[in-house]
């Protein structure tokens, strides 16, 4: 597990390096933020959350079999049977791992352009998000191979780079 806790802090640093550099064109790109919370949702889903879950995807498919986090520490993603997973599979398990971080973003977005910031919707969302990600995160120390929602979702596994994940 400590393996994937520097995964983890090392792909974060590359999301917010992302995220700084969008923030460069925060002048131009204030206003989307402005009109409505379905907008502001629209606006930084299409350019922070889809290109992360892409560029994730794309990553675990990769001949790399890893983000550069998990290079990095020496880890790779693989089906349940140790070979590399298809782009199908590392999307779907991309998608599942960011949701809680997406639903997030929907409550937040919610509360800033809602008059009333205790709407049982935005609230309910908000406290999902929470416990979905707490679920990620305790998931793993309950089972064998060290799997979360998004590696069973995709019937993937995090495996060393040096041993097979079965």
């Amino acid at each position: 597990m400590g393996k994937r806790v520097k995964a983890l802090i090392a792909d974060t640093g590359w999301i917010m390096a992302y995220g700084a550099l969008l923030s460069l064109f925060s002048f131009a790109l204030q206003p989307l933020f402005t009109i409505d919370a379905g907008t502001s949702q629209a606006a930084g889903s299409m350019m922070l959350v889809l290109p992360v879950v892409l560029f994730f995807a794309y990553a675990e498919s990769s001949v790399h079999q890893g983000t550069p986090g998990k290079r990095f520490a020496g880890l790779k993603v693989v089906n349940d049977r140790g070979n590399r997973i298809s782009f199908f599979q590392a999307l779907i398990r991309s998608c599942v791992k960011f949701l809680p971080w997406e639903l997030a973003h929907y409550g937040i977005w919610q509360m800033v352009f809602s008059p009333n910031v205790e709407e049982p919707h935005t609230l309910i969302v908000l406290i999902a998000s929470n416990l979905l990600a707490i679920v990620y995160f305790v998931l793993p120390f309950l089972n064998r191979k060290r799997k979360s929602v998004h590696d069973f979702a995709a019937a993937a596994v995090v495996a060393d780079r040096e041993v097979s994940a079965v």
